[in-house]
């Protein structure tokens, strides 16, 4: 956060009509400031990784390196630097994409104001967030599923918490809605991402989207 109490964000986009647009809508916000744009990826990998920015906001096809091999590149140095690919890719092959190159967050370029500035501000409190649309389409999609997990045994309170971080609830949301303790969602978090061998939230999510357990 800048010394001015804004959350910097970091655009690259080669459209410069897009990069203003973006540009302005995150302006109306008084937390919220752009403090650098980048016009290519290997533009915007060398301030991601030299620039104190507190979000990265890419696009995912640029000039010189794509929004994902720039998400990698950036990991690698900053790993936790919050990542948000803005797209108008809404297949789901892009966004499993972008969670494996690192993404925290991916949103639609037709998005709403309220989407976008909800999607910072929930990154830079150290959560994810998906727009509505991919968020359906992802489940539609793990509705559907492609193969048995066999090998891992989810308990039953284990998938009522793994639905809802699907649908984007937070620690404190799980634990409402279940009433247990955030402690006790946490434990069961924990346990998840070891019973699939993930290394974090993201990596649970993608080990979801192959799976069609939440069928029922």
């Amino acid at each position: 956060m800048s010394k001015n109490g804004k959350i910097k964000v970091l655009i690259a986009d080669d459209h410069q009509l897009v990069r203003r647009g973006i540009v302005d809508l995150l302006a109306t916000a008084d937390d919220i400031e752009v403090i650098e744009e980048a016009i290519n990826g290997a533009q915007a990998a060398a301030l991601a990784i030299n620039e104190e920015v507190d979000i990265l906001m890419l696009d995912i096809n640029m000039p010189e390196k794509s929004g994902m091999t720039v998400a990698r590149e950036v990991r690698e140095v900053k790993p936790h630097l919050p990542i948000l690919f803005l797209s108008m890719h809404e297949e789901p092959a892009y966004v499993k994409a972008a969670l494996q190159a690192g993404a925290n967050g991916y949103l639609l370029k037709n998005c709403s104001l309220e989407d976008l500035l909800d999607a910072v501000r929930t990154l830079y409190k150290g959560n994810n967030y998906f727009s509505r649309e991919i968020t359906q389409l992802a489940m539609e999609q793990f509705m559907d599923g492609a193969k048995q997990a066999d090998e891992v045994q989810i308990t039953a309170r284990e998938k009522q918490i793994l639905k809802l971080i699907l649908q984007q609830y937070s620690n404190q949301e799980i634990a409402e809605e279940l009433k247990i303790s955030v402690k006790t969602v946490e434990v069961h978090k924990r346990n998840l991402i070891e019973k699939t061998h993930s290394k974090n939230i993201v990596g649970l999510i993608i080990w979801a989207g192959n799976q069609d357990f939440l069928k029922d």
